[in-house]
């Protein structure tokens, strides 16, 4: 079983399909000599495109976490993100049952919609997206010294993460895998963190945002 979710926008009808789409800024350099080199450098940002249909009747094969919500509301909070040029989490979850069987998980941008109505679709409609991967980004402060060096005094990062173990408050887009892989070094040691908290989650794969969560 597949499921998608777009920051805190879980898709009721599952996409049949998905693209990710990584390009190249590598450099082609033509030497004096007459040969061509390669100069290798860090990948472009990913683009992820997909076609969801937004139902606007709760069919007998959609599924939604928390209730049902119609398609016209999912298009307005998509809408949105776009419009507040919100981060959100992409995730699509694979299980089998309560087997897990792994997931994507990447921080996006909304960059581009289109949403089409049509006699066929009845009252429901089609939305066509593309993601653009968003990174983290950090700005390193220096102190000039007396000879002339440079020592760092800090890092400003655009985000903080909780670290050590304790207590966690669950953020959109997190789950147990990603919980588990920031404070254990490794996600498929989820599985203790939902034992430690039964008491509050009756899925490994539904947690939602503003829970706490022990982290044993």
């Amino acid at each position: 079983m597949y499921h998608f979710f777009l920051g805190d926008v879980h898709f009721p009808i599952t996409p049949e399909s998905f693209e990710v789409k990584i390009g190249s800024n590598n450099k082609i350099v033509n030497l004096l000599t007459g040969e061509d080199i390669n100069i290798l450098r860090a990948p472009m940002l990913k683009e992820i495109s997909f076609k969801a249909i937004l139902p606007e009747d709760k069919y007998p094969f959609c599924s939604n976490y928390g209730g049902f919500v119609k398609g016209s509301k999912i298009a307005e909070r998509i809408k949105q993100m776009k419009t507040n040029n919100e981060t959100v989490q992409f995730i699509v979850f694979r299980s089998r049952g309560l087997q897990y069987l792994g997931h994507t998980n990447i921080k996006v941008n909304v960059e581009d919609i289109s949403i089409e109505e049509s006699a066929e679709q009845g009252f429901d409609s089609v939305l066509r997206i593309r993601l653009k991967e968003y990174r983290l980004y950090f700005t390193r402060t220096y102190t000039a010294n007396a000879d002339g060096s440079l020592s760092p005094t800090g890092v400003k990062t655009e985000m903080s993460e909780k670290s050590g173990a304790g207590t966690v408050t669950v953020k959109s887009g997190d789950t147990l895998w990603d919980l588990a892989q920031r404070y254990y070094g490794n996600g498929s040691q989820y599985m203790k963190i939902y034992e430690a908290n039964r008491d509050k989650l009756d899925d490994p794969r539904l947690i939602l945002p503003g829970q706490q969560l022990v982290i044993p």
